[in-house]
């Protein structure tokens, strides 16, 4: 277990080259600022867990096996890739050309949304699931979107109002 304290500031994780995994439970007050440089990654991977809000203000962050994250705010122009057979988001919001995608046909991506929030960023990928729980409305507000993945809607509200969902949709009755 890591924690993360800078006071009352956001403490910052900085990625300047190459590709880094952490696989353990990451927490702090005040939530977790997150860039990579261009060509650096952070790999959050299987046993990895975020127990505070994570932005991710410059670069890309993957998510694998069953990593879970409870809060995602993506800045514009970054990446936040699943590529993991049951990765967990509690929350998710994303700026202009923020990008959420998931990998492969296996990627599976559970987003218990709990607050109203909105995802401006492009939703990726050729495969996978996207399951949408909580109460909350996750509105999806990009341009154009490249993803042909299966959604389910267990709870909630996914609002799409200028993202297509090209693949199958589900909703719980």
């Amino acid at each position: 277990s890591l924690t993360l304290d800078n006071g009352a500031s956001t403490p910052a994780v900085s990625v300047y080259s190459g590709t880094h995994t952490l696989d353990t439970t990451l927490s702090g007050s005040s939530g977790i600022a997150v860039s990579t440089a261009s060509g650096a990654l952070l790999i959050l991977s299987t046993n990895a867990a975020v127990n505070t809000d994570l932005t991710l203000a410059q670069g890309s962050v993957e998510l694998r096996g069953n990593a879970a994250l409870s809060a995602a705010a993506l800045g514009a122009s970054t990446l936040l890739r699943i590529n993991a057979t049951n990765a967990a988001l509690g929350s998710l919001s994303g700026l202009t050309n923020a990008q959420l995608a998931l990998a492969g046909t296996s990627a599976k991506l559970t987003l218990t949304q709990s607050a109203d929030a909105t995802f401006s960023g492009y939703l990726r990928g050729d495969g996978g699931a996207l399951v949408k729980k909580g109460s909350a409305t996750l509105t999806l507000d990009a341009p154009a979107t490249v993803y042909s993945g299966r959604t389910d809607v267990a709870a909630g509200t996914p609002a799409p109002k200028t993202t297509p969902l090209a693949g199958a949709v589900s909703v719980a009755s």
